[in-house]
């Protein structure tokens, strides 16, 4: 499976053993259940997406070949298994949200709905912010996250919070530097 944001893998895993459990109680081959559910190429994935670009069937075929599906095994402690996800990349759909905060005291606040599951955008976005004012880190603070006042971030996942946060944040950066310095005294 491609690399997925946090937590995929484990939902994943979840569903697909979901999968396995109803095709059991079906008495439908597990194989063949996937078949029945996936999606076709063309089809939509997502409302305003890219639909399906590929063909999920012939895959799945080809591995279920390429493992031997059809042949039990007979060997004690050995099993094989299959699996089919699409991970939702975001698509047209990656949107986020930043504020900079510029105080008299020459400090500043960003706020930021990226949560910090210990990647270190906290830390990531704050040295953008300090590059694009030309200020030092220890100048920069990253408010709490609260729903209430920070913004909009569709994800904190894969390197989604230095593409689409890390640009959000630049440009807040840019558009508080150009607003201070359009003010009394001019930079």
């Amino acid at each position: 499976m491609p690399s997925a944001g946090f937590g995929a893998l484990q939902v994943t895993w979840a569903y697909e053993s979901q999968m396995d459990m109803i095709a059991d109680r079906l008495g439908i081959d597990r194989l063949e259940m996937r078949l029945k559910n996936l999606l076709k190429k063309g089809d939509l994935y997502t409302a305003g997406d890219t639909p399906v670009d590929c063909d999920l069937q012939e895959g799945l075929l080809k591995v279920a070949d390429a493992i031997q599906w059809k042949n039990k095994i007979t060997e004690p402690n050995r099993a094989k298994g299959l699996s089919c996800c699409m991970k939702d990349a975001g698509g047209t759909y990656k949107v986020a949200g930043a504020t900079v905060k510029m105080s008299s005291d020459g400090s500043v606040v960003l706020l930021t709905g990226t949560v910090e599951i210990g990647q270190g955008p906290r830390t990531a976005l704050s040295q953008v912010v300090a590059e694009e004012l030309s200020m030092r880190l220890d100048q920069i603070t990253v408010a709490q996250l609260d729903t209430d006042v920070t913004p909009y971030d569709i994800s904190t996942s894969a390197s989604s919070s230095m593409v689409v946060m890390g640009t959000a944040v630049q440009r807040a950066a840019q558009d508080a530097k150009s607003n201070y310095c359009s003010a009394p005294p001019k930079c």
